[in-house]
């Protein structure tokens, strides 16, 4: 599962109660909601069998939040 987590979060083994669930990871589109896309943060991946983190990018912003 691919979660959004806004800001630069220090992620530990568990998802924080304000991320967001994109969708799964073989989607080949994952809808963005309007808060996502203009905040900066973090993409998580997320392992339901293992119920753990799997992988976290850099923190990025996908469009100018002033336009």
């Amino acid at each position: 599962m691919v979660y959004w987590v806004a800001g630069n979060a220090t992620l530990t083994d568990t998802l924080p109660g304000g991320a967001v669930l994109l969708g799964t990871f073989s989607s080949t589109l994952l809808p963005l909601p309007d808060t996502v896309a203009s905040s900066s943060g973090q993409l998580v991946l997320f392992s339901l069998a293992d119920n753990e983190i799997v992988d976290v990018s850099k923190s990025f912003q996908l469009k100018d939040s002033t336009k």
